[in-house]
């Protein structure tokens, strides 16, 4: 029965895990939107970046304040393909952090790598980004 328990608990956390992914994205979009970045997407799952502008590839991480640690990582293979898909159609590669919690903090930088937020530039902080397209919205492209 404990082994049960244990691994429903973990199916749990991965599904949490998932969705608070797919909630940075939708954060990430509405906030390159309000910049004045043009042809704002949210790619499909497995796809090499998260979010797609018209000349502009974004990778989005996303963490709880609760998180012990507070950085992007990026693994060097994942990096590869990234940069690879990047070069061959011509974009430019940015980082999205976000920090969710009750309110959602958001920080930008160049280039893709291991980040600190405190290396980064924070742009935005929401508290109600529960509101945004996406949470809970029906009606969104995938």
């Amino acid at each position: 029965m404990a082994s049960r328990r244990k691994c429903l608990h973990k199916a749990r956390n991965n599904l949490e895990r998932h969705q608070m992914g797919r909630n940075g994205e939708h954060i990430a979009a509405e906030v390159l939107r309000k910049l004045g970045y043009k042809a704002v997407e949210i790619t499909i799952h497995k796809h090499p970046f998260d979010v797609l502008t018209s000349r502009t590839a974004w990778e989005v991480k996303t963490h709880g304040y609760d998180s012990a640690k507070q950085q992007m990582d990026v693994n060097t293979t994942q990096m590869k393909r990234k940069l690879a898909f990047a070069k061959k159609n011509r974009l430019k590669v940015k980082s999205v952090f976000i920090n969710i919690n009750d309110k959602a903090e958001v920080f930008i930088r160049d280039g893709l790598g291991n980040f600190r937020r405190g290396a980064m530039k924070r742009v935005a902080v929401f508290d109600n980004w529960r509101n945004f397209p996406g949470y809970g919205r029906r009606g969104l492209r995938y």
